[in-house]
């Protein structure tokens, strides 16, 4: 039998896919070990051809671990006490070097200053605490790099800059930004893009339980599995399924004498949002009853419209969420009796993250 296995231990650089260069380097020389004792050949195929990175990328990154003092934790070699470098359970000799496949193709490498947090400077005593003239709040590091990349990426995009490769001008979905850990650099990131309007599908790995569209529908099981819930109710009417606004949401709830529910068919024929908001509330309890939680959340979507409804005021983007959660209802349908009660139970307790494709998000 043939084994063929494919690695680099540069991929360990963000913990690629949960990747340990040690654990390649270990699994390596067993194998190696293993088949030099039965007799059977052993290739070594160093894999150094890059068809996606050009030259100039690729050679950056090579410069910077050709010191052995910068390769601990990237591969599996470590450095002596003179510095000299040496294999710890590596089969290989040799660092790494990457050739372009892209001959003749330009690159660039800018390296820019760490943004480190500010001393505050001292407040004029005359000021207000909090006042536009103080500066006693400066922005994070986190923010202010988000910042100068948004700036930069609004300068490629706005003055026309040339994707050589493709031979027409950049584009928001040319740019990838890749970032080390999720948090708290993310948001600060996502929103200084939207804040210049430049396209953005947002995070790779999303937590479920935090996307705006995953709690309406939350609120709105809450609300149907136990009626008397009046926050659940109050969530769900201001969401996108219904858009009520806070003068709307006051003039139902003001001195009622029991439930926002029942306050709400109370006043169904003061106005066609609230008429509308109790008859479709009115049917989604009823199907909630006897209906398995896919069921009743695609008919829910689809048929009555609320997908458009929360798209319309989430974005597209939101679409991940909504898909994630039928998927988990379909498989709760397999795993238990199917029921909403259950099935919001059981998606509170499983802490889901939503991998995205970012080529299409």
């Amino acid at each position: 039998r043939t084994l063929f296995a494919v690695g680099d231990e540069k991929q360990s650089i963000y913990s690629f896919q949960g990747a340990r260069p040690e654990e390649f380097a270990r699994m390596g020389t067993l194998f190696r070990e293993r088949a030099k004792a039965a007799g059977a050949p052993w290739q070594d195929v160093p894999l150094t051809l890059s068809f996606r990175t050009v030259a100039p990328v690729l050679d950056a990154v090579d410069h910077v671990f050709r010191d052995p003092s910068r390769t601990p934790g990237l591969t599996a070699r470590r450095v002596t006490d003179d510095g000299s470098r040496r294999n710890t359970k590596s089969s290989s000799t040799d660092a790494v070097r990457h050739a372009a496949r892209r001959i003749g193709q330009a690159g660039l490498v800018e390296i820019w200053d760490t943004e480190t947090a500010e001393e505050p400077s001292r407040p004029d005593p005359w000021l207000p605490l909090v006042g536009e003239d103080s500066d006693v709040t400066a922005a994070p590091p986190a923010v202010r790099l988000a910042n100068r990349i948004a700036d930069r990426i609004a300068e490629m995009i706005g003055s026309g800059e040339t994707l050589l490769s493709e031979g027409r001008p950049i584009t928001a979905g040319d740019i990838l930004i890749l970032v080390r850990r999720r948090h708290p650099f993310v948001r600060p990131m996502v929103a200084a893009l939207k804040a210049r309007r430049i396209d953005v599908a947002g995070a790779d790995r999303l937590k479920l339980s935090d996307q705006i569209a995953v709690q309406d529908l939350m609120s709105l099981a809450d609300f149907l599995t136990l009626p008397e819930d009046d926050l659940a109710l109050a969530n769900v009417l201001k969401s996108p399924l219904f858009g009520f606004d806070d003068d709307q949401l006051l003039d139902i709830a003001h001195n009622r004498k029991g439930p926002l529910w029942k306050a709400l068919l109370d006043h169904r024929s003061d106005h066609p949002a609230y008429e509308e908001a109790a008859a479709l509330l009115r049917d989604w309890r009823r199907r909630a009853d006897f209906l398995p939680p896919y069921e009743f959340l695609a008919g829910m979507l689809e048929r009555d419209g609320m997908r458009q409804r929360l798209l319309a005021r989430l974005g597209p983007e939101a679409a991940d969420s909504i898909d994630e959660m039928l998927n988990l209802a379909i498989a709760f349908d397999d795993l238990a009796p199917p029921s909403l009660t259950g099935f919001l139970a059981w998606l509170r307790a499983s802490d889901r993250e939503i991998k995205r494709d970012m080529e299409h998000g």
